[in-house]
Parts: C-alpha cells; structure tokens; sequence
C-alpha cells in the first residue's frame, strides 16, 4: 500500500461511522481527533479505539468553531461523517439541509482555508437511487428517490467544486451499514439490524414487511471503517475520487432470515408480503474501482457481520 506520511486525522461525526473508524485508524497509529454535535462518550469508548483519542464537541456548521478546531489540531485530513439521517430528516427537513449540506459547506471552505490537504466525506449509495438491476458504477449519474439522497448528492457537488482549489477529495458511497449504534440514532439500515437483533435474543417474534423482489445491499460498519483507512492512507493520481462501498451482493428479506437464523436459532422472524408493489429495484454496487484503485474488499458477509455485531454488543450467551 502507497501511504501518505505524517498524517493527523480529525473526524467529524462521532456517531457509527466515526466511531469504529476512530478505532481502525487509531490501531494504524494514526494520530486521530474525534468531533461530534452531542459527543456520547459511553458509546465512543465501548466500542471505539481503546487508545486515547480525544473526543470533543463541535457544531460543524459553526465556521469559527470549525477554524479554531483545526488550527488548534493542526489535522491534514478530514473525515466527515456527520449529518442527520432516517426520521431525522423526515421531520426536519430544513434542518437537514443546513446539516448535511450547508455544514459540509462551512467545513469544506475552512478547511481548504486552512490548507487541509484531504477531506474524505462518506456519502451513501443512497444517491444512485433505483436501477434496472445493473451494478451501479461511480460515473452513473445519480438520480436520488428521496430527501436524504438528494442533500448528500448537493454536498458531493459542493466538495467536487473545491477540488480546483488545495484539498484533495475522496467521497466514499457506502452501501446500508449496518453494527452497533448510539441509541435512538442510525440510518435506516442500522436501525433495522439492531431491531431484529434485540428482538431476537429477546424471543419475540419480528415481522419484516417486504414485496417478493424486493432487494439491498448491506454492509458491516467494520468494513466501512476499513474503506475510510484506505482513504486516509492511498496516494491518488486525481484530486476527486469516488468509490462504491459494499458487498457487491443484493439480498432479500428472506436472506436476512437464513443469514440471522444461522447465528441467533432462536429467531421468530416472519416474511410479511406488501400486496399491490412492484418492490424496489437496485442494482448491487459495481466494486470493481475500489478493489484496484482504492485496494477494498469486504471482510465480512451478512453472516460474519451479524456474529461480530452480536459479539461487540456482549450478547452471546444471552
């Protein structure tokens, strides 16, 4: 692996994401800061880096807070992963724009400011929105369904204009990330594993509402972190990359239910089928550029990612 030197990493979003990236960057020993709207120290330190990172507060959309943090830290890569998601932003959706949109703004400005030579901003594949089944590569051009989609592909398109200036760019597209997360948050992904996990070790019976072709592509947040150390770490011959994060691999409700059944027995999960629905079309993301240019493959399937997730949150045996 070519890797840059010196390096000293602020991420900005303490939340799933940030956290276990914070952990896989810090056991690089790479030099790492986290920053966070509402810091939750509880969850940073069960499930982050057990060396001492430092975790403070900021309002990512306050340009003296976000200058005086880094002329203080003195960090030449940014990793921005904060912004509202799920309900969040059905309820407040002006809120949401001036989060994950104009926050990456103000952030994207002062750190070009300030000479910041890398903000890697982890976007979602949400902005590809639906398909006719072919893998989504990174040239198509997004064509998002929803609010969500539509804000993270506007804050794509602020940090591609700051590419002629002095920081390189590196946008990451996860697939639905899926692991521990602070509680009452994550996406909707996130939120759905941890329902069917809990409920399971729990007994009680889940119902999963689903149309027969109806698929996702899911991915262990311990391979988003992974993805996120590469990009710290690669050399890049472009200002601005993008790079598909996933399995490559669709799955329907009724892997889900062999996938946690194989690691939790017990289980009760019930397929209930939506009549009058043509279920969601979505191509798997195409891999391809992020296993040559950034050197990514995913470690874990849907299987191995529910046995970690069960692990990390201390419930086997429960």
């Amino acid at each position: 692996m070519n890797s840059r030197n010196h390096n000293k990493v602020l991420i900005i979003g303490a939340g799933q994401i940030g956290t276990f990236s914070a952990r896989a960057l810090a056991e690089e020993g790479i030099s790492t800061i986290c920053a966070d709207l509402e810091p939750s120290p509880g969850f940073f330190h069960r499930f982050g880096p057990t060396q001492d990172v430092k975790l403070t507060q900021l309002d990512m959309c306050n340009r003296e807070a976000v200058r005086e943090l880094l002329a203080q830290e003195q960090c030449n890569t940014i990793v921005l992963c904060a912004g509202l998601l799920g309900s969040e932003i059905e309820t407040d959706p002006d809120r949401a724009r001036a989060v994950n949109v104009d926050g990456v703004s103000t952030v994207a400005e002062v750190a070009t400011e300030m000479g910041t030579e890398r903000l890697i901003y982890v976007s979602s594949f949400a902005v590809y929105g639906l398909s006719d089944g072919a893998p989504m590569q990174e040239s198509d051009p997004p064509v998002p369904r929803h609010l969500y989609g539509k804000l993270i592909f506007e804050a794509e398109d602020v940090l591609h204009r700051i590419t002629n200036q002095r920081s390189q760019v590196v946008v990451l597209r996860p697939a639905g990330v899926f692991g521990p997360i602070r509680y009452g948050r994550g996406s909707h992904s996130a939120r759905l594993f941890e329902r069917l996990v809990y409920r399971a070790f729990s007994g009680f019976e889940t119902k999963i509402q689903a149309a027969s072709n109806d698929t996702d592509e899911y991915i262990y947040v311990k391979d988003v972190a992974s993805a996120i150390l590469l990009a710290v770490l690669k050399d890049f011959d472009s200002d601005y990359q993008i790079f598909n994060v996933g399995t490559g691999q669709l799955s329907k409700a009724k892997d889900l239910v062999v996938s946690l059944s194989s690691v939790i027995p017990q289980v009760k999960l019930v397929i209930e089928e939506i009549e009058n629905r043509t279920g969601s079309k979505r191509g798997p993301l195409d891999m391809s550029k992020a296993k040559t240019v950034l050197g990514f493959s995913p470690q874990f399937d849907l299987v191995a990612g529910l046995n970690d997730y069960i692990r990390e949150v201390g419930l086997h045996g429960a």
